[in-house]
């Protein structure tokens, strides 16, 4: 199973760049929306030319053999391709002749709720392609099926339709055009999605002038039938297109554009502030920086509020909170609301692709040296200095009292670069030779309030080692989207976070010790501050070597190598007509 999961990450993070190459000019990914019903919920349209299947086979190559490699053959891409056509006496090559660059599916609501918005209708789905010769595509089509009937002229097409139906397939001169539950929608004088003012505006707002994959939603159609009308509220979502491209040649590229829904105030919200980076190591591996802190956190409240509004006698999420900060001595409004209204930034650094190599072959990393492979933190912009200080000072407090007495924990206070911190020292006990000691700095300074490990704040305090220096953070912002109020940036590491494999790893090292402190603190914390906890005990960790075959090993190990040198940056903004852009971007070495 581990080995599964392991080629399963690894095939995926290298299939995603696939998906952007051999851009093509959005009208004609737009094109078939001609040919679809106006009340269409799902469109999605892509290249279909032989240039872009070649490029997708030549990006696909290194998956089949890494397939191979661990002992599962699998056939390319054109050579599935070819297995699939044969049922129906033909091949790739064949087919190709025929087809033209773009295909398109459209499919609306009713066709997979059961039942559709007043007045629409009824569920559809069409598939329409365009064609480069007519007279192949029916000879093709003739093979294909030589039980369906022959088709009917009507209007310069040829229609295939049963007996009876509500569904069949056209085909003109230029189109190939397959419906299911709806009439043939090239002989309606129907509205088309095309003339759809949501559709155009959420294709229009996408940032990029090219893309090869398009997607289209318009979740509207969705929360509005039944039987999910009634609590669809919370669900309303506004219509959003999503564009796959590639930039650089290098720099696969996800964009998204969601309108604002109905009613909504237009407007873009505060962007970040880029000088903010000063505050973040240069070494994370992956950094989250935002706006308006406060904000995100009354907006959650609200939204949690509003769905906890079922007549219970418990109290609200947001009367929960206020709680839980009095339990901590703090007021939820004045001590973190009230001032964290600037930049705020969460970040994390890991170093553990160097020990794959080794991990793939059945090794066992050091776990000695752990505490120097993570750094974690979080830092905010002290708005108001004051409050700031005495938000640290006060959970200073409160900890001091909680880890009084506890075993692998202690608390003092210490001076790092001229600003007063709390100094949160941890004996994590990884097995029974293994303790690994950790330093969490807790403070506020004039600038910001902050709390990470003992490297990271001491690079941010002395402002020796922070982003804006760091080359590969520069050059991974190239294609981030202008004045973001959200930036992600990873390097190789952050986007194995982001596949789940690095925590995985960091849970099977640290999982036992992490667990034995969270326990102690529960437990002081419920006991109010009571009697000393006494420390379970440790397990010996396992060994966690994966041993790959050789062959299998080398291409894991090459396609690490590719992860270490990449990059990947999510940034997200809102326009001023209130559509929200939001931009994923892996960027692969050259």
């Amino acid at each position: 199973m581990k080995r599964r999961w392991l080629i399963f990450m690894l095939l995926l993070l290298t299939l995603l760049p696939s998906l952007a190459l051999a851009q093509d000019e959005r009208p004609a990914l737009t094109d078939l929306a001609r040919v679809m019903r106006a009340d269409t919920a799902l469109y999605v349209a892509m290249r279909t030319d032989e240039e872009f299947l070649t490029l997708l086979e030549s990006l696909t190559q290194p998956l089949v053999d890494l397939a191979n490699a661990s002992g599962q053959p699998s056939p390319s891409l054109r050579d599935a391709l070819n297995q699939g056509l044969a049922a129906a006496n033909t091949d790739l090559d064949s087919v190709m002749a025929w087809l033209g660059d773009t295909a398109a599916l459209g499919a609306t609501a009713g066709a997979v709720l059961p039942d559709v918005p007043p007045g629409a209708a009824g569920g559809a789905v069409i598939l329409a392609a365009q064609i480069d010769d007519r007279a192949a595509a029916e000879a093709f089509f003739a093979s294909a099926l030589p039980d369906a009937p022959p088709p009917v002229m009507q209007g310069g097409m040829s229609i295939y339709e049963g007996a009876g139906s509500n569904g069949g397939m056209a085909i003109t001169d230029d189109l190939i055009v397959v419906y299911t539950s709806t009439p043939n929608p090239l002989l309606t004088r129907d509205a088309k999605l095309n003339s759809s003012g949501s559709f155009q505006s959420a294709i229009d707002a996408l940032p990029a002038d090219a893309y090869n994959l398009l997607v289209y939603a318009d979740p509207r159609w969705v929360t509005a039938a039944e039987p999910i009308e009634a609590f669809a509220q919370p669900l309303q979502s506004a219509p959003l297109a999503v564009g796959f491209t590639l930039l650089d040649d290098r720099s696969f590229v996800i964009d998204s554009a969601q309108l604002p829904l109905d009613g909504a105030q237009a407007g873009a919200p505060a962007a970040i502030d880029p000088t903010f980076a000063r505050f973040l190591p240069a070494d994370a591996s992956a950094t989250i920086q935002a706006v308006n802190l406060s904000g995100l956190i009354r907006s959650a409240l609200a939204l949690a509020d509003a769905a906890a509004a079922n007549g219970s006698q418990a109290p609200v999420p947001s009367a929960q909170a206020a709680q839980l900060f009095a339990f901590l001595g703090l007021d939820l409004e004045e001590d973190l609301l009230s001032w964290t209204t600037g930049d705020f930034g969460l970040f994390l650094r890991v170093n553990f692709l160097d020990l794959a190599p080794s991990l793939v072959r059945g090794g066992i990393p050091d776990l000695s040296t752990l505490s120097e492979r993570i750094d974690a933190g979080l830092v905010i912009e002290a708005t108001d200095p004051a409050k700031a200080q005495a938000l640290a000072v006060k959970l200073s407090e409160f900890l001091t009292q909680v880890v009084e007495n506890m075993q692998g924990i202690s608390i003092s206070s210490e001076t790092v670069h001229g600003v007063e911190t709390t100094v949160i020292h941890l004996d994590l006990t990884l097995d029974v030779t293994t303790t690994i000691p950790v330093d969490l700095l807790l403070g506020a300074s004039d600038e910001i309030f902050f709390l990470g490990t003992r490297p990271a704040v001491e690079a941010i305090l002395s402002g020796d080692g922070t982003l804006p220096a760091n080359p590969f953070y520069n050059a991974a912002l190239a294609h981030t989207l202008p004045n973001p109020t959200t930036l992600w940036v990873a390097d190789g590491e952050g986007l194995v976070i982001v596949a789940g494999t690095v925590v995985g790893i960091q849970l099977a090292l640290v999982g036992p010790a992490i667990g034995t402190v969270f326990d102690s603190i529960v437990a002081e914390i419920q006991a109010q501050g009571g009697g000393a906890v006494a420390t379970p005990t440790p397990t010996p960790t396992p060994a966690i070597g994966v041993l790959l075959p050789p062959e299998l090993a080398e291409a894991v190990g090459n396609a690490i190598g590719v992860l270490q040198r990449s990059s990947g940056t999510i940034s997200a903004t809102v326009n001023d007509a209130g559509v929200t852009l939001l931009r994923f971007v892996i960027t692969l070495p050259e």
